[in-house]
């Protein structure tokens, strides 16, 4: 049975969603994972970027994404906490970066999510889904007919593909939430 067939028979597959709430401190962010196997989660999502692809150093949020990212040295701890405590590992790619950290643990990374900003992209998605794991596409703000391309596109992964919905703002406003 795939990994991706056991994950549909566990019935809800609970996923805590760290994003950035560590703060950029990797003492949270481990905190977070014991958290997670405390609370029963069956797998932990982070998000592996760095600032200097997401954004300039004019961009207004630029600083505040340089203060969220942690090194490699600091995930390679909370992967072992992860690896520990039997929680999935499942991470977001944004960049270059984040697939590099990506393809070094593919062995221990359960799944992989592609935001709507990557999924179109010419080459990441593509090269994320070499790597054979159940892969969440956010299509938040895409039109039915855009989706349908992207599932063209990726039709050899269909089967693996989740196809998330959500809505597109950040930083995303109570009210929105």
């Amino acid at each position: 049975m795939s990994r991706l067939e056991t994950i549909r028979q566990a019935c809800p597959y609970i996923i805590a969603e760290v994003a950035n709430a560590h703060n950029g401190d990797p003492r949270q962010l481990r905190g977070l994972v014991e958290a997670a196997a405390a609370a029963g989660a069956d797998g932990i999502k982070f998000q592996w970027f760095k600032y200097d692809a997401l954004a300039m150093p004019d961009y207004r949020w630029y600083d505040d994404y340089v203060r969220l990212f942690i090194n490699e040295a600091a995930w390679e701890d909370v992967i072992r906490r992860c690896e520990q405590t039997s929680l999935d590992l499942w991470v977001d790619v944004y960049d270059a970066w984040g697939y590099g950290m990506a393809e070094r643990y593919v062995d221990t990374i359960v799944g992989v999510k592609l935001m709507p900003s990557v999924v179109g992209e010419p080459e990441l998605p593509l090269k994320v889904l070499r790597f054979g794991k159940p892969t969440i596409l956010g299509v938040g703000g895409y039109e039915d007919a855009a989706i349908d391309r992207l599932l063209n596109r990726f039709k050899e992964a269909r089967d693996r593909l989740i196809l998330m919905h959500g809505f597109q703002g950040y930083p995303t406003r109570e009210e929105d939430a």
